[in-house]
């Protein structure tokens, strides 16, 4: 087998809930498998990732995360950011946001606290628009 890739992706902000300081980001999109629709569901490296295989990732983040074994970082940092996470969900029905943001069924969602007064104050102001997934897997041709 390949040996394991760093992985990056953009996330756009879906929703922002001022009062309570909450924004909810899509981690990971599925791809339907029709090539006509891979761009679509394409991260920053031009991979895919299909639904079942982002519903395993998403239950093993959170088994890592409970046990300390990952964290919620900024920046890529090697240090925790002042998030919470307070939701981690694999839709199954699609969804559309109130900013429009629609979400195919099978995607990955988090929201997250945001405890730190500069990050919130970045969101606010817009400067901070999204989150940026960060891991490593096996790239394999489909």
């Amino acid at each position: 087998m390949n040996d394991p890739i760093d992985i990056e992706t953009a996330i756009p902000i879906c929703k922002v809930d001022q009062p309570r300081r909450l924004i909810t980001v899509v981690v990971l999109e599925p791809w339907d498998g029709d090539p006509a629709t891979a761009a679509d569901s394409m991260d920053s490296q031009d991979d895919v990732v299909k639904a079942a295989e982002i519903e395993l990732a998403a239950y093993s983040f959170l088994r890592k995360f409970q046990k300390g074994e990952t964290f919620l970082g900024f920046m890529h940092g090697d240090e925790p950011a002042a998030l919470e996470l307070c939701e981690s969900w694999v839709t199954r029905t699609p969804i559309e946001f109130e900013t429009g943001e629609k979400v195919e069924a099978g995607a990955w969602l988090m929201t997250l606290y945001v405890a730190d007064d500069g990050l919130w104050a970045g969101i606010e102001s817009g400067e901070l628009d999204g989150a940026s997934l960060r891991g490593a897997g096996y790239r394999r041709p489909v």
